[in-house]
Formats: structure tokens, C-alpha cells, sequence
């Protein structure tokens, strides 16, 4: 089953489409998720930080045969952005690929910035915030635990065990931190 299930993700990188960007975010080309991958190209994400009615952060403990940080913690949802499509709809996507939260319009979806990372993969990102105070599921998928922090041990964690974390998400981590004081 292990060598079935790594085949489909092979399959999927292969074909699944990204738009490759420059540092101002302007659309060059399209290129294959392998491409990018293994050409290092700089392509778009998105982080979803999902906090709940205390203010607690939803952050996922990523599985280890994860190809991209494995073994460390990352935003609530997070994920590259399809060719074509844009942050918000990307943002929608993975909420409800990687949690089962399905938004509806009178739940709020807040831009918050973007981000760049320019150290290892190179990407362009958006960070958006959603309160939600529901189920989540799916998350088995992507990670091997969720857990929900607050302020201080998200603070503690970027400034004590910055390596536990996934690059990106010591970035969006940061920007989140500094935006919601």
C-alpha cells in the first residue's frame, strides 16, 4: 500500500500545474510541480493560520515522508498555489483539504500580507486567518499530530526551537506574531 500511495503523489506532482513567478509576483511561465521542485523555481503558497474564540493556533506536526519539512510544525494549512488560481481561492482549498473546514460567507477569511522566502524552495506567499470554532478532519492525511497553541508558546517555539519548524512557516509564523499584536 506504502509503494501505491507514494506512486499517486509521484503522479500528481508530475501533472499539477504551478505558476512560476518572479520576486514581484508577476507569472513567467507554468511548469510541473516536479519542475519546480527540482529546478528550484520560486512559486506561489499560502499559510492559513486557523485560530479559535481564545485566540489559540491551529499548527500541524508534519508527517516524516513528507518531501518538503518534514518532522517540524507548520501553519494551520498551508499549500502551493494552482497555476491560475489565485491566494484566496488557494487558501479556501486547503483549508478544506488539509482540516474539512468548509467556509461559507459569513465565516471570515482575512488577508493578512504576504511573505517571501528566499532560502531553500523559493516562494512568494499570502497569509489569511480564519476563526473556527468547528470539527476538523482530514488532517490525518498531512500530518501526524494538530495541536492548538497560544500566543506565548508560538513565541516560545519561533524563538526557542525555530528548527522544529517548517522555513516557511518561520516566516509566515513572524509575520502573523507581528500583525496580530
Amino acid at each position: 500500500m506504502v509503494g501505491a500511495k507514494n506512486k499517486t503523489a509521484k503522479a500528481v506532482a508530475t501533472f499539477e500545474m504551478l505558476d512560476v513567478v518572479d520576486k514581484d509576483d508577476t507569472v513567467l511561465r507554468q511548469a510541473t510541480r516536479t519542475e519546480v521542485e527540482d529546478e528550484f523555481l520560486r512559486f506561489r503558497i499560502v499559510h492559513v493560520m486557523v485560530t479559535n474564540d481564545v485566540g489559540n493556533l491551529l499548527v500541524q506536526w508534519r508527517k516524516a515522508d513528507k518531501k518538503v519539512s518534514p518532522r517540524t510544525f507548520t501553519a494551520s494549512a498551508a499549500g502551493a498555489v494552482e497555476a491560475g488560481e489565485s491566494y484566496e481561492v488557494a487558501a479556501v482549498r486547503e483549508l478544506q483539504e488539509e482540516l474539512g473546514i468548509k467556509l461559507k460567507k459569513a465565516d471570515k477569511l482575512t488577508f493578512m500580507g504576504p511573505f517571501q522566502i528566499n532560502k531553500g524552495r523559493p516562494c512568494n506567499g499570502a497569509l489569511f486567518v480564519a476563526e473556527w470554532n468547528g470539527d476538523v478532519s482530514n488532517w490525518e492525511d498531512e500530518a501526524d499530530a494538530i495541536d492548538f497553541w497560544s500566543r506565548e508558546e508560538a513565541e516560545y517555539m519561533l524563538k526557542r526551537f525555530p528548527y522544529l519548524l517548517s522555513n516557511s512557516f518561520q516566516t509566515s509564523l513572524k509575520l502573523y506574531l507581528k500583525l496580530t499584536k
